[in-house]
């Protein structure tokens, strides 16, 4: 059985396939359905940054909704903030 966080960070890693490669979404979704979802999440925001994904602003306010609820500190998404004026 899937718990709430689970669900919430299998959606977020949905969101960027396509805009991460293969391999990378199936660790992170990997991750998240063996109950690593922590992990997971982490892994998937540091990938964010390291290949130079910006999310748009409903997909931050999702990450950073989703770490919030998990109890994670701030400074595991909020690196990934898109930059002021960008409107997409």
């Amino acid at each position: 059985m899937q718990n709430p966080h689970q669900i919430s960070v299998l959606q977020i890693i949905a969101q960027f396939k396509g805009r991460l490669d293969d391999e990378t979404v199936h660790d992170c979704r990997d991750m998240a359905e063996d109950g690593e979802w922590g992990i997971a999440f982490e892994k998937l925001c540091d990938d964010l940054f390291e290949f130079d994904i910006v999310p748009t602003q409903a997909e931050y306010d999702v990450i950073a909704l989703i770490g919030k609820r998990m109890g994670m500190s701030p400074e595991t998404w909020i690196f990934l903030a898109p930059p002021p004026g960008r409107l997409s």
